[in-house]
C-alpha cells in the first residue's frame, strides 16, 4: 500500500514538471507551440484526482519551474530579487490549482468549463488589471502561428488561453470516462482533439496587401547609445516618409526653447515626408518627475503630436503614467489631395497590454508604432518575447506594427501576426520598411475582447455560488439529520 502510494505520489510530480518543462520550452528561445496545449493536460492528468493541497502546491512549483525557465532574463535587472518575482507568477498557477478542488461534486458541464474559465480570469487579472500586472509568458502567446493568430483576431490571446485549458480539460475527461463499448465515438473525438495542436505547427503565412508608405526604423546598440544618435549623418540618405527612432532617446525636452536635442531631431526629420517619431522625456508639472514621451516632429521641427507611455515599468523608475491612450493625426499632401493619417503611437512596455492597443484600434488608428527599448544584457530571450507580445497586438487588431528599439527588437508586425522584416539584436543599424495598409476590423475589436472579462465575471459568480452552496448544503444536511 505505502508502496503504490509513493509510486502515485512520484507520477504526480514526474507529470507537474513535464508539464511545467512543455510551458516553458512553447516559448522562447525553443518556441515549440505544440508543448503549449500538452501543459495543461499533464497537469490536469497530475493533480486532477489529487488532494486540495496537492493541487495548490503542485501548481505552485509548476509555475515556479515556468518563471525559472521562462523569466530568468529578470535576474539582469533585478539579480537575486528575481526570485521574489517569480513567486508572484506561480501564485497565479497555484491559485488555479486550489481553485480546480471546488468542482468535484458540481455538474459536469460546471467541471468542464469551471478549469478555463478561471485559467482566463487569472491571466486576465495577471496580465491586464492589477498593480504589477504582467502579460508575459500567458498561455496563448506560445502560439506564433496560424491557428494562434487567427483565434487572436477573433477572440484574443486571453480568450486563446481559455481554448487551450478547454482543450486539455476535454481531452482528460474522454481520458477517463474512455470505455470499450463506445471506442468508435470517443475513439474520433480524441483523434479529433489529437488534431488541434498539430495546426499550431502551421506558420503564419505572408502578409499580402497595399502600403500607405515607407518607413525608416532606427536601431541604435547599448555601446553607442544616444551619443550614437547625436553623431549620426542623415545628410546623404533617401527620403522616406517617416522616420522611427527608439525610446530614451534623448533626456531632454524637444518642445523646450533652445532645445539641443530639437536641432538632431529636425536634421533626421529633413529626410521624410511626414517627419519623425522619437523618444524623449518632458517634465512633470511639479518638476519633480517626469513623463516617459514620444514626440512626433515634423520635417519643418513643429512638434506635432505626443503620446505619453501608459504603462511605465513597475519597480524602474520610467515616468508617470499617461491618462488616456493616444492617437495622433497628421494630414499630408498626397498629390491634388489632402488625406489624415492616424497613428496609434504607445511606448515599449505598452505593447505588452491588450487593452492600450485595442483603445487604439476603437479610436480608428490605421498604424501602431512603438518606440521602445531592450537593453543588451537582458538577453535575446528576452527581446524575442517582447517581439511576440507586438506580434499579437497585430493579430489581434489586424494593424501593422512598427517597433524601433535600443538592441532590438527593431521590426515590423504585419497585420496577420506575422514577422516581417528584422534587424539582428545588438547592432547599431536602420531598417527601411513599407508601411502595410490595416486590414479589415477584426471580431476582436467588435466585441470578441469580452472574452477575458466575461471569464472574470463567470469565475468570480460560479465561486461565490460554489462557496455558498458548500455551507448550505451542511446546514441542510444537519437540519434533516435534527429532525429525525
Amino acid at each position: 500500500m505505502i508502496l503504490k502510494q509513493s509510486s502515485k505520489a512520484l507520477g504526480t510530480i514526474v507529470l507537474t514538471a513535464l508539464g511545467a518543462v512543455c510551458y516553458a520550452l512553447a516559448f522562447p528561445p525553443m518556441e515549440w507551440a505544440s508543448l503549449g496545449w500538452l501543459a495543461f493536460l499533464c497537469w490536469m492528468l497530475a493533480i486532477g484526482r489529487r488532494s486540495e493541497r496537492w493541487q495548490l502546491y503542485g501548481m505552485l512549483a509548476g509555475g515556479y519551474i515556468v518563471a525559472a525557465l521562462g523569466l530568468w532574463w529578470l535576474t539582469a535587472i533585478f539579480d537575486v530579487y528575481a526570485a521574489c518575482l517569480w513567486i508572484i507568477f506561480a501564485a497565479y498557477f497555484a491559485i488555479w490549482g486550489g481553485l480546480l478542488h471546488m468542482t468535484e461534486k458540481q455538474s459536469m458541464w460546471l467541471r468542464l468549463l469551471w478549469p478555463a474559465v478561471a485559467w482566463c480570469a487569472l491571466e486576465y487579472v495577471k496580465g491586464e488589471l492589477n498593480p504589477l500586472r504582467f502579460s508575459w509568458l500567458s498561455l496563448g502567446y506560445s502560439q506564433i502561428n496560424w491557428l494562434g493568430f487567427t483565434l487572436a483576431s477573433w477572440i484574443g490571446v486571453y480568450g486563446v488561453s481559455f481554448l487551450m485549458v478547454l482543450w486539455a480539460t476535454l481531452t482528460m475527461e474522454l481520458l477517463h470516462t474512455f470505455h470499450r463499448d463506445r471506442l468508435r465515438k470517443q475513439g474520433v473525438a480524441l483523434a479529433a482533439l489529437a488534431a488541434i495542436p498539430l495546426l499550431a505547427c502551421i506558420p503564419a503565412g505572408e502578409w499580402s496587401g497595399p502600403a500607405i508608405g515607407t518607413a525608416r526604423l532606427q536601431q541604435y546598440s547599448d555601446d553607442q547609445g544616444a551619443a550614437g544618435i547625436r553623431t549620426s549623418n542623415y545628410g546623404h540618405e533617401k527620403a522616406v516618409d517617416l522616420v522611427v527612432w527608439p525610446e530614451y532617446c534623448f533626456n531632454d525636452n524637444p518642445s523646450k526653447p533652445n532645445a539641443a536635442c530639437l536641432r538632431v531631431i529636425q536634421r533626421a526629420a529633413q529626410v521624410s515626408h511626414w517627419g519623425i517619431i522619437v523618444g524623449a522625456i518632458q517634465e512633470a508639472e511639479d518638476g519633480a518627475d517626469f513623463y516617459n514621451t514620444a514626440f512626433f516632429i515634423d520635417p519643418s521641427g513643429a512638434i506635432i503630436g505626443s503620446a505619453v507611455k501608459n504603462q511605465p515599468i513597475q519597480l524602474m523608475k520610467d515616468g508617470l503614467p499617461a491618462k488616456e491612450v493616444t492617437v495622433i493625426e497628421h494630414a499630408v499632401a498626397d498629390g491634388a489631395t489632402t488625406r489624415t493619417l492616424r497613428f496609434g503611437v504607445g511606448i515599449c512596455y505598452d505593447g505588452s497590454y491588450q487593452q492600450y492597443v485595442r483603445r487604439m484600434a476603437q479610436r480608428d488608428a490605421e498604424t501602431l508604432i512603438f518606440p521602445a527599448l531592450n537593453l543588451e544584457p537582458w538577453g535575446a530571450m528576452q527581446h524575442t518575447q517582447h517581439q511576440r507580445l507586438f506580434q499579437f497586438r497585430a493579430a489581434e487588431t489586424h494593424l501593422p506594427v512598427l517597433v524601433a528599439a535600443f538592441s532590438g527588437p527593431t521590426f515590423v508586425a504585419m497585420p496577420n501576426g506575422a514577422s516581417g522584416p528584422l534587424l539582428p539584436y545588438h547592432q547599431t543599424a536602420e531598417l527601411d520598411v513599407e508601411i502595410p495598409a490595416r486590414g479589415g476590423r477584426t471580431l476582436f475589436i467588435l466585441g470578441g475582447w469580452l472574452v477575458a472579462p466575461l471569464c472574470l465575471m463567470l469565475a468570480i459568480g460560479a465561486l461565490a455560488f460554489m462557496l455558498l452552496h458548500r455551507r448550505i448544503k451542511p446546514q441542510a444536511d444537519q437540519s434533516q439529520e435534527d429532525g429525525a
